[in-house]
């Protein structure tokens, strides 16, 4: 039996791109072939990885949140840039910093500001639709109106962006 270990470069598919490398039992690595790799399903086929998935949300606010209104918060945060951004919610990531010490406009109502990071699915108008959505669930939630509210965008490449040891 011939136990192979292989390392996948960045995120690019095919065998030509993997290098192969015997274990234990110090086989030459060329007779480890593609069809091995994915017999054993050592690691996922690259047709099986998540494709431009990986919707990240961060915000940050100078309002107070208890635990519970902030798990309700990251929910309905989490369910709303999947459905603006049209990508599964199971790659959507949303973390909040509530209860830091901001200033909009030379004071220190209710303000957030947040970044949206995302591969490709934003951009150009869709970003007016995203933000009118996201604005409307802080305020609902929070009571931060959307006049108090930066969203900055982020549309990465897929080698920019880290997933699973390796990048999209």
């Amino acid at each position: 039996r011939i136990n192979c270990l292989w390392f996948r470069f960045g995120s690019v598919e095919g065998p030509e791109r993997t290098r192969p490398t015997s274990t234990k039992d110090n086989v030459a690595a060329e007779q480890c072939g593609p069809s091995a790799f994915a017999k054993r399903g050592a690691v996922p086929r690259a047709s099986e990885e998540p494709k431009d998935a990986m919707p990240t949300l961060n915000v940050t606010t100078n309002v107070p949140v208890d635990r519970v209104a902030a798990s309700d918060l990251v929910g309905a945060l989490s369910k709303a840039v999947a459905e603006l951004v049209g990508k599964p919610e199971a790659y959507v990531m949303v973390s909040l910093k509530p209860d830091t010490p901001m200033s909009f406009g030379g004071n220190e109502e209710p303000c957030a500001f947040g970044e949206l990071i995302s591969i490709g699915a934003i951009g150009g108008e869709k970003n007016k639709t995203i933000s009118s959505g996201l604005s409307r669930i802080l305020e609902e939630k929070l009571g931060v109106p959307p006049k108090r509210f930066y969203l900055k965008f982020f549309d990465v490449e897929r080698p920019n962006f880290g997933y699973n040891g390796t990048t999209f």
